[in-house]
Parts: C-alpha cells; sequence; structure tokens
C-alpha cells in the first residue's frame, strides 16, 4: 500500500553510493563526486546540479501504485584545455548509471535512462578555460 513518500532523497544516496563506488570514474575525478561544490575544489569534479521529481504511478502494480521519475543532472566541471576530460567523465557516468541495477532503499528501480548532455562553452562559464558538460539521468522506480 502506497504510503505517499517522495523517492528523492533515496534515489540520489543510492546514485550517488554507486558513482563514489566505481574506481574508474574516482581516478578520472579526483576532486570527487559531490552534491555540492566545496570549498576547495581539486579539478576535475563532478557536482549533482539538481534532483527533480514527477509522479509515474501505476494502478494495480504489486510493488504498490506509487512510482516515481526521478531526473539527476549532474556536472562535471574541469579547467583541462579542451573537452576531451569532460567527455570522457561524461563517458564514465554513462557506463555507470545506464548499465547497473540501483539497490535503492525502499524502493524497486525499474530502469535508467539517459535524457540528455550539453557540452557548455568555457566562455559561457566565465573563464577562458575551464568548462563544463551536463549530463540529465530519468531513474524509474517503484514504492516496493
Amino acid at each position: 500500500m502506497s504510503v505517499g513518500k517522495s523517492a528523492m532523497a533515496d534515489v540520489q544516496t543510492a546514485v550517488m553510493a554507486t558513482l563514489a563506488a566505481d574506481s574508474q570514474l574516482m581516478a578520472a575525478v579526483p576532486g570527487g563526486v559531490w552534491d555540492y561544490v566545496p570549498d576547495a575544489s581539486v579539478w576535475p569534479y563532478v557536482c549533482l546540479e539538481s534532483v527533480d521529481e514527477v509522479g509515474a504511478d501505476s494502478q494495480g502494480s504489486e510493488a504498490g501504485s506509487q512510482g516515481r521519475f526521478v531526473t539527476l543532472t549532474f556536472v562535471v566541471f574541469s579547467n583541462y584545455q579542451g573537452r576531451q576530460e569532460q567527455f570522457t567523465v561524461v563517458g564514465h557516468l554513462l557506463r555507470l548509471l545506464r548499465e547497473t541495477r540501483i539497490t535503492i532503499s525502499g524502493w524497486v528501480h525499474l530502469a535508467t535512462w539517459h535524457d540528455a548532455s550539453r557540452a557548455t562553452s568555457p566562455f559561457e562559464a566565465g573563464n577562458a578555460r575551464a568548462g563544463s558538460s551536463s549530463v540529465v539521468f530519468r531513474v524509474h522506480v517503484l514504492e516496493a
């Protein structure tokens, strides 16, 4: 029976743990993966920029009827000349979140989709060298 809860915190916790546990990603981002930008950032690093949620309820579902689509937007920050470093990190994020079954407390993980990616010009970021790339994932869960 549905208890009317949000999946945002549970999905964020599970996804961040999945990313932090991957040695290849951590080697590519010595600055780490954060849900905020630390004061003394080491480049490159990844920041979870936003978490959004919409209902995805399903009448008669075995896991109750409460479902959620949780959208996570990550930004890769780099001061490497060019975008290759950003694209390498985006590739790791795609590998991890599109191909990994995520254990999410209180929820059944049904699927994760890659919704979009975007590379921002360094000049848009206000720095002739620093740049960023964003990648957006949509996670579909049902209440356990």
